[in-house]
């Protein structure tokens, strides 16, 4: 709910240092499936719909997750985009039987804890994280979704979505959400026979040009029970929830059955293509078809990645990266890297190719694949605290049931990843990545719907009752003062042999002067390259271990934070403080030093990025451009010595101040004397100074992006002090008036995808209010009127309840994830710290919000939203943005950057 900033791990030569890292524990086969367990059942149901049950009480809500064959690949030329389409008309179909009922509606919007659908190239998805005693009444709810004798897909429904699908096209202010890109890439890998060979998303023409028939067809094509896969994830009965599943989904015809589908693995195509992209820094990418998910060299190939990375990151190359997708029919094989001009690209490449080429050659060493191992099964680990969606447990078993019919295939991937051996994984290599791949170069530019048919009257469907209440195991949280001054906070929840530890230290953005801006981002951006006695920077010691190093950073704290198998935790974590207390060198402050720049230099000419400065600069006076963002200007920047940055780092990157963080596997009185051991006392850091805000006349800037596809509003607003005190009903308005523009600018008008809020970031400096809403450029004008009579709305009349409901279970949700999640529950003990809250408020909290009143947050939104303090940055086209505001007398200033 907070804007974060990460920074990428900076990996570079090793240089001598004072401490190493214990040697990773390699995996055996037999360990690899003996030691993970995920119990299910699956039934396959008379009219052909297949359920998975997968009961776990350790988990805090249920998932339910629908998967329906028609995803992309089943689309024909001229249909691009249909599943997509698709998949917006299911999740957004007319309420039937079952929500005609308000008190269904109220039970639904109070069990919701999140959710959402996706298109993929092999099915569709929706899926519900719900409360136990929401089961019943949500299965009810997709049932009836799904049904294809329900009301059907109207032209004004249709029309509807096409925007909203339109706009999400449109939001391409990052290179890999580009349409343009991702459909070249799918066809230059795969051919255009392929089935995978055309983009997900689809073309703005094929869903402008799609019919009501059209839609029914593909619903006929794929509504049917035959088509579909039910899971249901978490803490719930068993034999209660098969009778639901099979009270509301047996009804359901069976339709088309599905026929399984031969794999194909395309030859390489070898083609090369040069595109053009909107965007300051564009990429080199060489990608190639593969075997498919669950295939040995599949498996092979994804460890082969990793390695490649690796040593594309140790030799310099810091954007560059490797990465391998499977799907059901085949899978592709990618390596890329940053570039901004033609020669750029063609040593981008180059570098790639030759990385690749070395490695095909010599194969991997036994100590690089035991870590690109480890890595792997930390990472799947770690994707199996989720219940549902992409990358969780009905991911690990569904797609072994789907395209195997096993859902145990999980663990033959895991013995294939265990036993993979260095020659194994160098012949995989040298049998699908020896012939020349696809190439794509994407380098900056320089260069009617029929009428409605009539609305199906629906009955009310009987009142269903709510489940029974199931308590969630909550972690046991412990915290104890160090000897040295700082604080150790552990968070115990052994079910997964996992630990997650975050390292906070006082020294966030809020700590720079407006004459030091980017400095305490550029402290934390040395850490990562801190060198280690064994050889290697502090980010592969981590690497080895089988994590991932990641900085972050906000107003109040820099922190590093890493997961670990729980064997690796105390050892681990005495390396990464002891490489602390030593500190980086001179040569890693250089180096992240000259990282920022660059950063700060590409920022400058980003009109989405820049969008940051330019509020902070609205902000405060004298300006201070990393106020928000953290990153510094160029001329800020150069002024910084390693002198400054050396005595910053010691000024608060020391026992006194640390904050150390552990949740999972873990005990406290084990590691308070590992951390008192490593990490020394140092002076008390400095307080931050509190922020006195400014209000600027204009309060809206333009930043101008020519032929941008729709404008990007930034709004800023700043909150009352005091916040920090009591977060959760500050938390709970934003979140409403979130909701309800999502239900103006895009249910009700369309005009946008979706509100990607970075929420209220509650500091101790200063608190603000933001919100990204990409809209089309055209409404701009009447999108920033609609927000702020919206907010006048939400502060003078209550909120309606039902509505209300829904916005109060999705924070539940939030929650409940930081109470059993890893990386959310050490987010939460970090909010904790930094508002001194008292112990449990969190859990306290969670089980006070559904007795929180429309009134309550009428009152809360009066005190905290203020329309006429929003601050507005628009990065977009200038020639139709300037009309359009004028039309709607919205005074302005058009500014560049910030200097």
């Amino acid at each position: 709910m907070k804007r974060k900033l990460i920074l990428g791990v900076l990996l570079a030569t090793a240089l001598p240092a004072a401490i190493s890292f214990p040697p990773a524990v390699a995996a055996k086969p037999a360990q690899a499936t003996a030691t993970l367990s995920m119990p299910h059942r699956v039934v396959r149901m008379e009219n052909g719909l297949t359920l998975v049950l997968m009961p776990d009480e350790t988990l805090p809500n249920v998932g339910v997750e629908l998967w329906i064959r028609g995803g992309a690949r089943e689309e024909r030329a001229g249909q691009f985009g249909i599943a997509h389409l698709f998949e917006h008309q299911i999740a957004g179909s007319p309420a039937g039987r079952v929500l005609s009922n308000r008190e269904n509606r109220a039970l639904l919007a109070r069990s919701q804890r999140g959710g959402g659908a996706g298109t993929d190239l092999d099915f569709v998805n929706f899926y519900r994280m719900i409360a136990p005693e929401g089961l019943e009444v949500t299965l009810a709810t997709l049932a009836d979704q799904f049904d294809p004798r329900g009301p059907g897909f109207t032209g004004d429904r249709l029309k509807t979505d096409k925007d909203i699908v339109v706009s999400e096209l449109r939001r391409n202010f990052t290179l890999p959400w580009n349409t343009d890109l991702m459909t070249h890439l799918q066809l230059g890998t795969f051919g255009p026979e392929h089935p995978y060979g055309h983009a997900v998303v689809g073309s703005e023409a094929d869903v402008r040009a799609a019919t009501v028939p059209l839609m029914r067809e593909w619903l006929s094509r794929f509504g049917g029970a035959a088509s579909a896969t039910l899971f249901i994830v978490g803490n719930f009965d068993p034999p209660a929830a098969e009778a639901m599943a099979r009270r509301y989904f047996g009804p359901l015809a069976a339709g088309t059955r599905y026929r399984p589908v031969k794999r194909a693995i395309p030859r390489p195509t070898g083609l090369r293509e040069t595109l053009e992209v909107p965007f300051p820094v564009g990429g080199v990418f060489l990608q190639w078809p593969t075997p498919a998910w669950g295939s040995e060299d599949g498996d092979r190939l994804a460890l082969l990645s990793r390695v490649l990375e690796d040593r594309l990151r140790r030799a310099g190359a810091a954007k560059a990266a490797a990465s391998v997708q499977l799907w059901e029919l085949a899978g592709s094989f990618s390596v890329t890297d940053e570039a901004s001009t033609l020669a750029g690209a063609a040593e981008a490449e180059a570098r790639l190719s030759a990385a690749l080429r070395r490695l095909l050659e010599t194969g991997p060493t036994a100590a690089e694949l035991d870590r690109a191992r480890a890595q792997w099964k930390t990472e799947f680990l770690l994707s199996l605290q989720n219940p549902v969606w992409r990358g969780s447990r009905s991911e690990a078993v569904g797609r072994g049931l789907l395209s195997y019919g096993d859902p145990d295939r999980y663990r033959v991937r895991m013995a294939q990843i265990a036993a993979a051996t260095p020659k194994q994984v160098q012949a995989a290599g040298a049998r699908w990545l020896g012939r020349p791949g696809y190439v794509l170069h994407a380098l900056p530019v320089g260069a009617t719907a029929p009428a409605a048919a009539a609305a199906v009257p629906v009955q009310p469907g009987p009142t269903l009752p709510p489940g029974p209440s199931r308590e969630p195991r909550l972690a046991a949280i412990e915290s104890k003062r160090l000897a040295a001054g700082g604080k150790l906070v552990v968070a115990a929840r052994p079910e997964l042999p996992l630990a997650r530890v975050t390292i906070a230290f006082p020294a966030g953005v809020a700590s720079d002067s407006a004459g030091a801006a980017g400095r305490a981002r550029v402290v934390l951006a040395a850490l990562p390259n801190i060198a280690l006695r064994s050889g290697g920077t502090l980010a592969e010691g981590i690497a080895q271990l089988g994590g991932r190093l990641e900085t972050r950073i906000d107003p109040d704290f820099a922190s590093l934070s890493f997961t670990v198998v729980a064997e690796q935790l105390e050892s681990g974590l005495a390396a990464v403080l002891g490489a602390l207390a030593a500190g980086p060198a001179d040569a890693d402050f250089a180096r992240a030093l000259g990282e920022q720049q660059a950063e700060a230099a590409a920022a400058r000419t980003d009109p989405s990025a820049s969008r940051w400065g330019v509020a902070a600069c609205m902000l405060v006076d004298p300006c201070n451009p990393a106020l928000l963002d953290g990153l510094g200007r160029e001329a800020t920047l150069r002024e910084l010595s390693s002198e400054q940055l050396r005595s910053f780092y010691k000024s608060r990157y020391n026992g006194t101040n640390a904050l150390v963080i552990v949740s999972g596997a873990a005990q406290a009185e084990r590691l308070a004397p590992v951390v008192e051991a490593a990490l020394p006392p140092g002076p008390q850091a400095p307080a931050d100074a509190v922020l006195q805000p400014q209000l600027p006349v204009p309060r809206v800037r333009i930043i101008d992006a020519p032929g941008a596809a729709q404008a990007n509003l930034l709004l800023v607003q700043p909150l009352p002090s005091g916040l920090a005190a009591d977060p959760i009903p500050a938390e709970l308005a934003t979140l409403t008036f979130r909701q309800r523009l999502m239900n103006v600018l895009r249910t009700e008008k369309g005009w946008s995808y979706e509100m990607y809020p970075y929420g209220n970031r509650v500091g101790r400096s200063g608190s603000f209010l933001f919100m990204n809403i990409p809209i089309q450029t055209d409404k701009a004008g009447l999108g920033i009127k609609e927000v702020e009579a919206e907010a006048e709305r939400l502060r003078k009349a209550p909120v309606d309840p039902g509505f209300f409901t829904f916005t109060k279970g999705y924070l539940q949700g939030a929650l409940l994830r930081g109470l059993t999640s890893l990386d959310s529950m050490n987010e939460q003990l970090l909010e904790a710290e930094r508002g001194s809250l008292p112990a449990g408020y969190h859990s306290k909290a969670l089980r006070a919000v559904p007795a929180v009143s429309a009134e309550e947050v009428r009152a809360q939104a009066q005190s905290m939203l203020a329309p006429d303090r929003f601050l507005w940055v628009i990065a977009g086209d200038l020639k139709r943005l300037g009309p359009v505001l004028d039309a709607e007398k919205i005074p302005y200033t058009v500014v560049k950057s910030v200097p």
